[in-house]
């Protein structure tokens, strides 16, 4: 099969006779600018406004070589000055994906710098660390990166401040034609670089590590070892980012003087319909321009997918893809499903495999007609620079040979590079790979969450001369287990005496690890002792695999049957204490003395995993042919005595329908407005001297948040500390450790693609226990906040609709508590008090149009106990506002929040992005008729947070504002025709009612997608639905409007933030969606 620039390998261009004349960079740029001045060398597309809903015309510009040297002359030019770095020190490029990108990162290149590319994802201590890593002194920034740039040059590195030099871009986005264009005044000289040197730096993500690498790309590796081919009539789109592999693909395309087109991601999000836009344009300007056509398309899994989905909607997306001499994949693996999909539609798919180390090193270039076998990878039949080394369980690793053209580190004595990735052989084709996995594989549960599980194993084997070996499982399943290998030494040990000395190991590993990481001890599964228990590699590693198909049956057990409290033939009389034990069993840290049959057992500490665990064991309990517990048994029960009643009902036959009157239910929730509504009035003692006044909205605020770790709580704390007006901020959390506490407000920042708490100096995360009268904490502490807030934010809060009012008490109980920490403030204005309820709590009242006002009513609260208990606490502030606290309470009823307005991230807990991710479960989306969409985005609603604590200018009375989106022009209906029809979102439109009964065929096919912890919420609201659109309650806004004028601004559900919610639920879920329900589909 002939070859081209764009499928060759490295090792194939070693072998090509005709051998690049340049070593460096540099040198390319200068070879083209002379000898080929007027080929065109790059595309750019060019958007006139931001896209919104209605599409609109692309422009296009196209450089040639000449241009191209111009450009980079004339930045570095206006770039020398500015970067006081030595010659060869490294400089950094944080920037989106754009010709400005392009001609600063190839402008420092000539001014003799290696250049770190650093990605925007990146948090600033990512980025600290990896200009650390390369001795970065100057950091160049776009505007949009600037304060993400400065925000690292904060941080600390090996205790000093890192103190980068920030440096602007020289020029505008909407000054680079002029650039290309203008003449020189002076000619830079090229460099003297060596081939070895560095050009320039790619970065890992740090998914493994837990922190960004950074991989030397040396000039030989950029331009010297890539293949010369005729590619002037050839050219390449790329949807590649210039920080990450677009270098590349633009070297590999101008080594053989061909055209590459960049799309532009920093103007256009990348869907199936831009990128069709794109190709449509550049096929335009060749007809009109008598440029080279488009014959290779570059690109990722993820663009594919969405590409290939397209195709049940329309025929745009793979006619676009059948014009291409060659589509290629890279950068992970597509699924088989949809490769062969394109396939066989006639899309010419070839896999580009390579790795940062060693550049591109096989392909699946074959005799397309023929051959469609795209996966597997085929090396020259008379390659030496390649091997497949045999592993375990038919599979084999690949081993880059010293001699290989490029490599930037090896890892074995010989000079050999063993990359840790397996494939398996192709049953017939001879010398056909496909890739399997990583050799070094970590742990992936159901949940999405991944770990490696040999620090765990290592912890616990060097923690006791009680066992040999020890191998974590959890694979695809929401927890995780762990086997136990007896030593010799105790052989005769029984279970129970090496649980005794276990489990307390086990409990304190898993405590400083992460939550998911940890290990209950009806998950510690003890062998017998066995010389041969486990198979170890030559390298002393444990077979992994094999271990666990040996294991199978031991694994299965450990989750069938978890804790074995109870069976079938356990007698009614002894349920509560069976239960009871089920209960303490399901988790290691809980205090049994602490448990009582009416203990409520969400406040108790049991989570969902617990409840996973719980309901299993509760199902041993039943005879076979009883009706099955459902999936919010826990929840639905709250404690152990109502437990024991649906066991023994379940047990007779009984009906188990919620029989709880409105009535009982008003009664509770009345009950509890009154317990909680007794509130301290003395003043602390413990700061008598500095009793001096400070009135809201000043500038040396010191705030006390709760909820930091939440959607809305993550937002509000970002915005406060970039305030200027704010002091300090108290975060109080709960956490098994201060340690703890720390790390989930840090990694909740991180996960919504905010910066982390690095060298945040004005935040202090204090665990916290908010149901307890003292908040949980030390005496010192307490008095330290009594003494210096002035304003308390209290966003946490339960966010669990399956859950009963009385589940919620503890959360009722912190409100109280937060107020008494104001009423006892030693300030002589005491702190101003802002609750974060929720428009559930009024969404049943009376009037159509919710009044900004305290409801006395408790039927105005929905019927689940979160908006119940809301009510409650409205209530509670309603009492402390007419007494304790007068004037010094704000109510925010907040709505439905949704995904940020930058980049959709939301929160995947919540009923909305639930429903839409369930597409990948059921292939359906229910019908809504009428469904209004009132989203308001979270970092609009978290700027409405601050400003009602920081805001002066409010009554002296209890003010109540509604947080929400007035605008509800948008329905439900549209979301579903932009799915299937812009976004090409394969779905079927189906009843409620059909759709719930999909879910629960997922469900008791084994399904534990996270959608399903509603599906009972969603059974309710929807076993009636008719079709019939019911009005909703409308809520003023008023006095909101006035007081909160930034929600007077906020625009409707529109394409353009639809989508980017979208792809960001599409991507968090990639891994999560379909794991329990697809593996056990597949057994």
């Amino acid at each position: 099969m002939e070859s081209n620039y764009f499928v060759c390998t490295l090792g194939e261009a070693d072998e090509c006779t005709h051998k690049p004349h340049y070593q460096n960079v540099n040198q390319l740029l200068d070879e083209q600018f002379q000898k080929n001045p007027d080929l065109p060398a790059i595309g750019f597309y060019t958007v006139s406004k931001t896209i919104t809903a209605e599409y609109e015309e692309l422009g296009y510009e196209v450089l040639t070589f000449k241009q191209v040297q111009q450009g980079v002359l004339l930045t570095a030019e206006l770039l020398k000055d500015n970067i006081t770095a030595n010659p060869k020190q490294a400089v950094g490029l944080l920037c989106a994906s754009s010709p400005r990108f392009l001609f600063t990162w190839l402008a420092c290149i000539r001014l003799d710098h290696p250049v770190l590319l650093i990605a925007p994802e990146c948090s600033a201590a990512g980025i600290a660390q990896l200009c650390e890593d390369c001795g970065v002194k100057v950091l160049i920034t776009d505007d949009k990166n600037a304060e993400l740039g400065q925000d690292a040059s904060n941080q600390r590195a090996n205790g000093e401040k890192v103190g980068l030099s920030i440096v602007t871009m020289p020029f505008s986005e909407a000054e680079v034609s002029e650039i290309v264009r203008r003449e020189t005044k002076s000619f830079l000289v090229s460099p003297i670089v060596a081939s070895k040197e560095t050009a320039y730096f790619h970065h890992t993500s740090g998914t493994s590590s837990g922190s960004p690498k950074p991989i030397p790309q040396s000039h030989h590796g950029a331009v010297g070892v890539l293949p010369v081919f005729d590619g002037e009539s050839m050219a390449t789109f790329t949807t590649t980012p210039l920080y990450h592999g677009g270098p590349a693909d633009i070297f590999r395309a101008w080594t053989s003087n061909a055209l590459i087109w960049l799309f532009p991601s920093h103007k256009l999000p990348i869907t199936p319909g831009n990128i069709c836009r794109c190709l449509a344009t550049s096929s335009a300007a060749a007809k009109t321009q008598r440029l080279p056509p488009i014959c290779y398309f570059a690109t990722v899994p993820y663009i594919l997918q969405m590409m290939s989905a397209q195709m049940s909607a329309e025929k745009t997306a793979v006619a676009s893809m059948q014009r291409m001499s060659l589509v290629s994949v890279g950068g992970a693996a597509l699924s088989r499903k949809v490769g062969d999909v394109l396939v066989r539609e006639g899309v010419k798919l070839v896999s580009r495999f390579g790795s940062a180390e060693c550049g591109f090193l096989l392909s699946s270039h074959r005799d397309y007609l023929r051959d469609r076998e795209w996966q597997y990878l085929r090396p020259p039949d008379n390659s030496n620079k390649l091997k497949f080394e045999k592993r375990e369980e038919g599979l084999y690793e690949l081993v880059v040979l010293a001699g290989w053209p490029h490599m930037a580190k090896s890892n074995r004595e010989d000079g050999s590079y063993a990359t840790s990735d397996l494939f398996e052989p192709h049953p017939r084709l001879k010398n056909a790979w496909r890739y399997h996995s990583r050799a070094d594989a970590q742990i992936s549960l159901v949940t999405g969450k991944k770990f490696d599980p040999a620090p765990i194993e290592d912890a616990v084997v060097a923690a006791t001369s009680l066992l040999a070996h020890t191998l974590v499982f959890g694979n695809d399943k929401p927890y995780p287990g762990m086997l136990l290998f007896r030593s010799e030494g105790a052989a005769e040990m029984s279970d129970q005496e090496i649980m005794e000395v276990l489990a307390p190991i086990v409990h304190r590993i898993g405590v400083e690890g992460q939550a998911h990481t940890r290990i209950s001890n009806d998950m510690l599964i003890p062998l017998p002792f066995s010389r041969t228990a486990l198979e170890k590699s030559s390298k002393g590693t444990i077979l992994r695999g094999r271990a666990q198909k040996r294991y199978a049956r031991e694994i299965e057990s450990a989750y069938d049957k978890i804790g074995d409290c109870g069976s079938r033939s356990c007698p009614d009389e002894e349920l509560p204490n069976v239960i009871t034990r089920i209960v303490l069993s399901s988790k290691p840290d809980l205090d049994a003395e602490k448990l009582h049959p009416t203990t409520e057992l969400y406040s108790f500490g049991i989570d969902s995993i617990a409840s996973i665990k719980i309901r299993k064991q509760l199902q041993q309990l039943l005879p076979e042919d009883a009706q099955h517990v459902s999936f919010s048994v826990v929840e639905d029960c709250g404690c152990v005595a109502h437990l024991v009643d649906h066991i023994r009902a379940l047990r007779e036959g009984v009906d188990q329908s919620d029989t709880a009157s409105a009535e009982d239910n008003h009664k509770m929730m009345l009950d509890l407005v009154a317990k909680y509504s007794n509130f301290a009035e003395h003043t602390s003692q413990a700061f008598k001297p500095e009793t001096v006044n400070n009135p809201v909205g000043q500038m040396d605020e010191v705030v006390v948040l709760t909820g930091a770790t939440g959607f809305l709580g993550s937002y509000v704390l970002d915005l406060l500390r970039s305030n200027l007006g704010v002091k300090h901020i108290y975060c109080l959390v709960r956490g098994a450790t201060s340690t703890a506490a720390y790390e989930r407000v840090h990694e909740s920042l991180q996960s919504r693609q905010l910066s982390g708490l690095e060298d945040s100096k004005n935040i202090s995360v204090l665990q916290a226990r908010l149901g307890d009268e003292d908040l949980g904490l030390d005496a010192e502490s307490l008095d330290k906040i009594r003494h210096e807030a002035t304003i308390v934010l209290h966003l946490a809060w339960s966010v669990n609709f399956r859950l009963k009012l009385p589940s919620f008490e503890n959360d009722i109980a912190g409100v109280r508590n937060l107020i008494n920490l104001c009423a006892t403030s030693s300030r002589t204005e005491k702190p101003k008090f802002v609750f974060c309820s929720s428009v559930a709590s009024a969404l049943n009242h009376t009037w159509l149009v919710v009044p900004e006002t305290i409801l006395d009513d408790p039927s105005s609260a929905t019927s689940i106990g979160y908006s119940q208990s809301k009510w409650v606490a409205e209530q509670v502030c309603s009492k402390a506002a007419a007494t304790t606290l007068q004037g010094r309470i704000t109510i925010l009823r907040v709505g439905q929040l949704s995904g940020n307005c930058w980049n959709g991230v939301w929160n995947m807990k919540e009923a909305w992005p639930l429903m839409l991710s369930t597409v990948k479960l059921t292939g359906s989306l229910p019908e809504l008729k009428g469904e209004m969409l009132d989203w308001l985005p979270v970092d609009i609603a978290a700027a409405a947070v601050v400003q009602s604590g920081m805001c002066s200018e409010v009554e002296n009375t209890l003010e109540v504002f509604h947080v929400m989106n007035e605008d509800t022009r948008v329905l439900w209906q549209d979301v579903l025709d932009w799915l299937q029809k812009r976004l090409c979102v394969p779905l079927e439109i189906v009843t409620p009612q059909h759709w719930v009964k999909q879910l629960e065929n997922a469900r008791d096919a084994g399904s534990q997608h996270p959608a399903l912890q509603l599906l009972e919420h969603w059974k309710n609201s929807y076993q009636d639905y008719n079709g019939v659109y019911v009005d909703r309650r409308r809520f003023s806004m008023e006095r909101t409007g006035w007081v909160l004028p930034m929600l007077n601004w906020v625009q409707p559900v529109d394409l353009r933030y639809f989508h980017a919610i979208w792809t960001w639920i599409d991507s968090y879920s990639q891994d999560v969606i379909d794991l329990s329900f697809e593996n056990k589909r597949k057994s």
